[in-house]
């Protein structure tokens, strides 16, 4: 039947004009539509670097209480999490493109509270920095969706990383400004960010898998239209549908299973049948095991926790505090510059190799280094040397370790929940991971000042370390490689247990 369906579909394409391809092959340059729908949607995650970056130059100049400041670090990561858990019931029903454009609104309202709040009226910093949390939290869901279902295989993995760039070039941009700009005037600036996305971004097409599930296939065949200029999508097409369709059948196979299994008994399985349908999984258009889908959150959820465990957000919340409290021989605001930069030369370093050297070796590579880092800032804190070289240890160290976070887990966690998810977990599997992120990112932030009064500032940096060598251990033996790779190849490794 699904063979019948793909038959009929392209025969349906070819008889009306609009939908056919403008060429044959593909032309160079080809994909710079693509490239495009993916940096204007990812704007929002400019806004979301500002963001993130928003507290280590505005809470010096606010002078707020130590327990005011936990809690302005804390909030944007707690609205991340409320706005996660329902994004994606909402990007399955409204959208993927109409749900990020409304997601620009609250970034600028909640900017809008920041730049004309101060010392005397924390409520007002408080509903900023939750409001624009909400935004935060559901974009950094849908984004990675978007952007995975706009691309071609061949790279997939670099509009992947242009979620991660942006961020950073935003929290670079919120550092600048925070150098030189009064808190009301920095978040102004900030705020102009999701005006720019709300005036571009409309004009970007939706995702043509989220049109075909949704049955409305000449739209999508008009965002193909766009997204591959001058290239027979035809088959492209084809294969999108088979796999919603796919989908849409394990679907209907769960609910009439588990409906019958609510009205009459079922008969026992052998253990020895029930080993062989697990083992072919999905063939010639099967329900798929639930093992494999339980695998694939499971891979999700351990990426997610690997990059916020080993405490990313921890240091650039607290970026300034921490090379104040290591005495570095460099200006604080001139320290957390050169790491906002060097997060983004890693991160555009990334966007250039993702799609070369492939998602294992950046992940190894990335949580060996961070660990060596976050190792020589513990033995600086331990020494407590001052100046000389000694001075740029915390410099040196923090920017080895940004650049080797953006080098891998920064980026590639957000982009792989995408391709390792089957289409039918999409929704639940995507909330969840990034609830889960985020549930993380406000634990972090909300007790590691309290963690380094209790433990001291070695245990800490010493803790982090321990979690990137369980990553490495973890991406070793567990992740698989998905460079290059169709959605149909990456969902029989997870199935299979392979990593190659």
């Amino acid at each position: 039947m699904a063979g019948l369906r793909d038959a009929q579909l392209e025969t349906q394409l070819e008889r009306q004009p609009l939908m056919r391809p403008l060429g044959r092959g593909s032309a160079p340059g080809s994909e710079w539509t693509q490239h495009l729908a993916a940096i204007l949607g990812t704007l929002l995650s400019v806004s979301a670097g500002t963001v993130l970056g928003w507290t280590s130059p505005a809470l010096p100049l606010l002078g707020l209480p130590e327990e005011q400041q936990a809690w302005v670090g804390s909030l944007a990561p707690l609205g991340a999490l409320l706005g996660a858990l329902p994004a994606g019931l909402l990007a399955e029903r409204v959208g993927r493109r109409r749900l990020l454009i409304g997601l620009g609104l609250p970034y600028l309202a909640g900017f809008l509270m920041l730049a004309f709040a101060d010392a005397s009226t924390v409520w007002l910093v408080y509903a900023g920095r939750l409001t624009c949390g909400v935004s935060m939290g559901a974009s950094t869901l849908v984004l990675p969706l978007y952007c995975d279902e706009v691309a071609e295989d061949r790279i997939r993995g670099a509009l992947g990383v242009y979620l991660d760039l942006n961020m950073t070039v935003g929290i670079l941009l919120v550092y600048v400004l925070g150098a030189y700009l009064s808190v009301m005037w920095m978040s102004l600036a900030c705020a102009g960010v999701p005006l720019l996305f709300l005036v571009t971004f409309p004009f970007m097409p939706e995702s043509p898998v989220h049109l075909l599930a949704k049955g409305r296939h000449r739209e999508a065949s008009e965002s193909l239209a766009f997204l591959r200029p001058n290239k027979d999508f035809g088959p492209e097409m084809a294969a999108m549908q088979k796999m919603v369709d796919d989908a849409a059948d394990r679907d209907r196979k769960k609910s009439k299973g588990n409906l019958n299994g609510a009205l009459q008994p079922r008969d026992p399985t052998p253990p020895r049948a029930v080993t062989e349908l697990s083992r072919r999984g999905s063939q010639d258009g099967e329900d798929p095991p639930v093992p494999a889908t339980a695998r694939a959150v499971c891979l999700v959820l351990g990426l997610m926790g690997v990059q916020q465990l080993c405490g990313i957000n921890a240091i650039i919340f607290y970026t300034v505090d921490i090379f104040e409290a290591a005495g570095s021989s460099l200006s604080p605001w001139v320290a957390t510059m050169i790491v906002g930069a060097v997060q983004v030369a890693a991160s555009v370093v990334s966007f250039f190799v993702v799609d070369r050297a492939g998602r294992r070796p950046l992940l190894a590579t990335s949580c060996l280094f961070m660990a060596l880092s976050l190792s020589a800032l513990a033995l600086y804190f331990y020494l407590q040397v001052e100046g000389g070289a000694w001075g740029a240890l915390p410099v040196a160290a923090l920017s080895v370790y940004i650049f080797f976070y953006s080098w891998g887990f920064g980026p590639l966690p957000w982009f792989m929940m995408a391709e390792l998810l089957p289409v039918d977990a999409k929704d639940w599997g995507s909330a969840l991971a990034i609830a889960t992120n985020w549930a993380l990112v406000f634990l972090v932030t909300n007790t590691f000042q309290g963690f380094i009064e209790a433990a001291g500032t070695v245990t800490t940096y010493a803790l982090f370390a321990g979690v990137c060598l369980a990553g490495l251990t973890f991406v070793g033996l567990c992740v698989p490689e998905t460079k290059g790779r169709s959605q149909e190849d990456i969902q029989t490794m997870v199935r299979e247990g392979r990593v190659s």
